[in-house]
């Protein structure tokens, strides 16, 4: 969660240091707010995701997963990455308002973080409930070394 605090409060920074009020937007080109906050935390997924590959990628390889990770996110949404950063700057001229939509990003970003917690929880309490365990049952009289006889029970 701090990680992305520390990215917004970067992306912030960039935002401000230019001034999108300059701008002329076409209204039919910006981004439906609802959407946008989805594609926002998508994007921030895909960062997140990119940043943990970076070590065990190689330069090209790392920037050719990256290109498709976006094209494959702007291809989703039926956007375009000038589109999506047009729309970033337009959200970006009402201050507050961007800052409740950076807040509704992290609430979809911690539902999302949650949903894969209880899923993985869940996931793991099936395995075991629904595991066969293995059990090594010695033949009574093995004297001549010859492996244990499993035999595989299911669990109750």
């Amino acid at each position: 969660m701090k990680n992305y605090l520390f990215l917004f409060i970067g992306l912030i920074a960039l935002m401000v240091a230019c001034d999108p009020r300059s701008m002329d937007f076409n209204k039919k080109e910006i981004i439906a707010r609802p959407v946008m906050v989805r594609l926002m935390a998508d994007v921030q997924i895909t960062e997140t995701a990119l940043r943990e590959k970076q070590s065990t990628l190689k330069g090209d390889t790392l920037k050719i997963i990256s290109e498709r990770a976006y094209d494959s996110l702007y291809l989703f949404y039926k956007t375009t990455p000038q589109a999506f950063q047009n729309s970033l700057k337009y959200y970006q001229q009402d201050l507050n308002d961007y800052l409740e939509m950076t807040e509704e990003m992290i609430t979809i970003l911690t539902q999302k973080q949650d949903s894969i917690k209880l899923e993985g929880d869940s996931t793991l309490k099936t395995k075991s409930e629904d595991s066969i365990k293995p059990v090594i049952k010695e033949k009574e009289n093995n004297t001549s070394g010859n492996k244990p006889e499993i035999k595989e029970v299911k669990r109750k």
